[in-house]
């Protein structure tokens, strides 16, 4: 009697249950956690290669340049006869590609050569030459704002000294310059930066 209560009290007893086995979480890599495949190795590459590559810096204006190839080309351009050089000489200039705030100290320069010359045709072919490069609407050397402006910079800071070098001045203004100028410049805007006595109507 004693086995089977014994027996009887096993069978009553609960059985402890299985534990499930844990598995351990699988990682996601960054790019798949963001929803987009890992770089190849040599896009990765490249990309590391054109973000370390250098950024070219602007171009920086030297005047001590540039007026090296306006004497060279103003000296060429007096040595045509009839002033054929000039479109190449305009050209020539186009290409230097003067910033905009440095076109009226320049051109105020090029008007003082040509105004220096002391032989008549090489004289009318520099003014030419300035003309021309103002004389294009959409691909001028400069801009015609500033040509007035290099104008107006002549006549205040260079014409009176000048006269003392060149005393026929006031004539090759009137006979010259200005008439050329006129072709291509705004009459009331140059009338504005001239002297009266000088302005030819």
């Amino acid at each position: 009697q004693q086995v089977q209560q014994q027996r009887q009290q096993q069978q009553q007893q609960p059985k402890p249950e299985p534990q499930p086995q844990q598995r351990q979480p699988i990682q996601p890599t960054p790019a798949a956690a963001a929803g987009a495949p890992a770089p190849a190795p040599a896009a990765a590459s490249a990309s590391l290669e054109a973000a370390a590559a250098p950024v070219a810096a602007p171009e920086v204006f030297d005047q001590r340049a540039f007026r090296r190839v306006l004497s060279e080309t103003m000296r060429e351009l007096s040595q045509q006869s009839g002033g054929c050089g000039v479109p190449a000489a305009v050209r020539r200039i186009r290409n230097e590609r003067v910033p905009g705030p440095r076109q009226a100290a320049e051109y105020a320069d090029i008007l003082t050569r040509a105004a220096e010359e002391t032989r008549g045709p090489p004289r009318r072919s520099a003014f030419a030459f300035a003309a021309g490069l103002a004389a294009a609407d959409a691909t001028s050397a400069f801009e015609r704002s500033a040509c007035v402006a290099g104008v107006a910079v002549f006549f205040r800071e260079v014409y009176e000294d000048l006269m003392e070098e060149v005393p026929r001045l006031p004539a090759i203004v009137k006979a010259e310059m200005l008439p050329t100028l006129k072709a291509v410049l705004p009459a009331a805007e140059l009338r504005a930066v001239v002297p009266p006595g000088v302005w030819i109507g």
